[in-house]
């Protein structure tokens, strides 16, 4: 991909002297939702990217071709507004935030995130467009400046009220770590990532994802709402961290029955993320699978953000032995299978599912080999 976005830039903008950055794609281990919850989440960053190849033009305005989409758009800087292409209203909503502090420029960007995966590559390409400016105009901004302008990015421009977690990995990534982010304070700490006798795994279902087609900011609604009737209950309480399964069943009537399981599964998601972290510490790796399958199943219950699909893939894949659990990863409403398994051949277990899979639905699985990788950065 390197070589590819150098080479495109110069030759089709004569700049010899490109900025080039890569910003990954994530997995999230555990917490789904929990993010503009404000509670914990625990991603990493993975080895699929988004690669952005950067030069100054001495203009007003950016010329920008994607190489996947063998699409090329001039925008001038007074003329940024959000339209109908999602991958570009990504790239302007960075810039849109900069551009009282860069000049124009010249971009070419190539990745190979499987799309509407929910591997996150809307919070990648994001990321590396304001790590490129930052590098390429002298901007100097810390890592939380860019990942908070790929979230304003998303919110203003995609239409996708998301969270931080997925610029977050991406920006912070480290090298055979995962992650465990407080949304409400943003600390963090890394945690090694060693699972040695078994293996992660991850199935992409090819049902695509489109948040901001989804229910996606339907939920972020159910849930917030739910908590700002709790908060009337409860004074002292100022977040989901504040709340526990006592206190929510307490209130569970006056709440209604979709206010009640959303925030029953932040509170629980909450947890898992925090049980996640105990149970990789002390190589209880049964354990990590259990919370891996019961996050789906509160996925499926009680935030319904899964689909019939992902479901069937669960199911199926749960029956064999050597899968120790799986979830459904991402946004939700497709995407892939997360899952870990002892570390033995599952080809024959792909397979058979494959089979059921394009029986059931007409579609295939495909396997997306995963290692966690480093976070954006400069070549």
């Amino acid at each position: 991909m390197v070589n590819k976005v150098i080479r495109y830039i110069e030759n089709r903008y004569d700049a010899h002297t490109p900025v080039v950055v890569k910003a990954p794609g994530r997995i999230n281990l555990m917490g789904t939702h929990t993010d503009y919850n404000l509670g914990f989440v625990l991603p990493a960053s993975i080895n699929y990217q988004i690669c952005t190849a950067m030069h100054p033009n001495n203009t007003d305005h950016c010329r920008i071709y994607s190489i996947d989409f063998d699409q090329e758009v001039t925008v001038s800087f007074s003329e940024i507004k959000a339209g109908n292409n999602t991958w570009l209203n990504l790239i302007l909503g960075v810039v849109d935030q900069l551009k009282s502090r860069i000049g124009g420029f010249d971009m070419v960007f190539t990745g190979n995130i499987p799309k509407g995966s929910g591997l996150s590559s809307s919070a990648a390409l994001c990321s590396s467009v304001a790590f490129a400016l930052s590098e390429l105009f002298g901007l100097q901004l810390e890592k939380w400046d860019m990942a908070k302008l790929g979230q304003k990015s998303e919110h203003k421009f995609a239409g996708v009220q998301c969270g931080i977690m997925d610029q977050f990995a991406s920006i912070f990534g480290e090298a055979g770590k995962v992650l465990k982010l407080n949304c409400l304070s943003l600390t963090y700490e890394s945690i090694s990532f060693n699972i040695q006798g078994y293996q992660l795994f991850l199935f992409n279902s090819n049902v695509p994802h489109a948040l901001h087609e989804s229910a996606y900011n339907d939920r972020r609604n159910e849930s917030a709402a739910a908590l700002e009737l709790l908060k009337t209950k409860e004074r002292s309480m100022a977040s989901f961290q504040d709340l526990n399964m006592a206190i929510l069943e307490q209130y569970a009537s006056e709440i209604g029955d979709i206010g009640y399981r959303r925030a029953r599964h932040v509170i629980t998601e909450n947890a898992r993320v925090n049980q996640m972290c105990e149970a990789m510490a002390n190589g209880r790796f049964a354990v990590a699978g259990q919370l891996l399958l019961e996050s789906h199943l509160s996925q499926q219950n009680d935030y319904e953000v899964t689909c019939e699909q992902t479901n069937f893939l669960v199911q199926n894949i749960m029956q064999e032995d050597a899968i120790l659990g799986a979830r459904q990863v991402g946004g939700g409403f497709g995407g892939c299978i997360l899952g870990i398994a002892r570390d033995q051949d599952l080809k024959p277990i792909f397979n058979r599912l494959n089979e059921l899979y394009q029986t059931e639905y007409g579609l295939k699985i495909t396997p997306i080999p995963v290692k966690i990788s480093r976070g954006c950065h400069r070549l």
